[in-house]
Formats: C-alpha cells, structure tokens, sequence
C-alpha cells in the first residue's frame, strides 16, 4: 500500500537573481538555495555568476548551503535556479 502523503507531492520551479553594481571588490557569503532535508527533495539545481568567480561552498551548523566568494568591481549577476517536489498537503 502506497502511502498517501508520498503520492501526493507537488513539483516546482523556484529561483531568483540579483544584480550588482560595485565600485570595489567585496568578500560576500551567499545564501541562496532550496532548503534541503525534511520532506524537500531537490530535483535540479544551477548556480550562475558572471562573471565567473572562485567559489568555496559552505554549509553551516543548521545544513544550509553558503557560497563564499569575491566579487570584482563592475556588473556581478548571480542566479539561483531549483526543481523541488514537496509535500501536497499542508
């Protein structure tokens, strides 16, 4: 018998980008993505910058994913995109 709170899931598209405009490098940590465990399952993920940088990734005491990196002066453009399938109910 198949459990119905498996059966039901819902799967969708999440993301966001951000823009900068920096007059001088700046040392940043970024948290941005789909929160993982629990009843979140990650399907797809992509990470974009531009320009490319150097990208050390981190996760801290709570499981959350930080991306630590330099961005150089000029335009940076991140962008974060997920598929996730999560619980249909509430």
């Amino acid at each position: 018998m198949v459990d119905s709170a498996l059966k039901d899931r819902i799967t969708l598209r999440v993301g966001c980008a951000f823009t900068y405009a920096l007059a001088a490098p700046v040392p940043a940590l970024v948290q941005v993505a789909a929160r993982r465990g629990e009843s979140v399952d990650i399907l797809r993920e992509t990470w974009e910058l531009d320009p490319p940088v150097s990208v050390d990734e981190l996760t801290d005491p709570y499981g959350n994913a930080i991306r630590r990196l330099t961005l150089a002066p000029g335009t940076a453009r991140l962008r974060y995109e997920a598929t996730v399938e999560v619980p249909g109910q509430p």
